[in-house]
């Protein structure tokens, strides 16, 4: 038997891997298996992030607060008024 994905023979053990949950057969081999799992965590990490109201992620995957208004974004104390100077 050959992995579905890379076409590498499969040992025993990754003959009769099943996958967590729906009990079906990988036909995987290790690294495959492996990032297909990774992927699937990934993507359950960010579809959870994205139901959370008022939270996304930008370009680069960082956390952002999307429900705060153009306001919100600025140095903190920059009230754009006079100098404290004079």
């Amino acid at each position: 038997m050959r992995c579905l994905s890379c076409n590498e023979p499969l040992t025993d053990l990754e003959s009769v891997r099943r996958f967590p949950g729906s009990g079906t057969y990988s036909d995987l081999c290790e690294s495959c298996f492996n990032t297909v799992c990774a992927d699937l965590l990934e993507l359950e990490v960010v579809s959870a992030i994205n139901s959370m109201e008022g939270l996304s992620l930008d370009a680069d995957g960082a956390l952002v607060a999307s429900s705060l208004g153009d306001s919100a974004v600025g140095d903190v104390g920059d009230e754009g008024g006079e100098d404290d100077n004079g």
